[in-house]
């Protein structure tokens, strides 16, 4: 694992995610988290190279959905409406400037 997981890394994803959470929540997911990466850990561990692929959920679906869905699908007409005003746009935007919504940047060089 390349990264703690911890309070600060919790509430920084609930931060993005515009979550308020509790302190009990916080340990909560902090716990689930690391009880996901620990088993993805442990998939990782296990050698599958020599092991051919079952199945193909698409492929085996795609003549189910041939025969049974594709014929009752409804398409709508390609109908062009008038765009929202900018300012209604913008209206539900945590901060804004110019117009444009304002975000704090999400990626970190490395």
């Amino acid at each position: 694992m390349s990264f703690e997981i911890n309070k600060e890394l919790v509430n920084h994803i609930a931060a993005l995610a515009r979550l308020n959470i509790n302190e009990t929540e916080i340990l909560e997911y902090e716990n689930n988290f690391k009880s996901i990466v620990k088993y993805i850990d442990q998939l990782k561990e296990i050698d599958v190279k020599d092991v051919e692929a079952f199945t193909n959920p698409l492929v085996e679906n795609i003549h189910f959905y041939e025969e049974n869905i594709s014929k009752t699908r409804k398409e709508r007409d390609d109908v062009v409406h008038k765009s929202l005003e900018v300012k209604d746009v913008i209206r539900n935007a945590p901060d804004s400037k110019n117009n444009e919504f304002k975000l704090q940047a999400v990626i970190e060089n490395s």
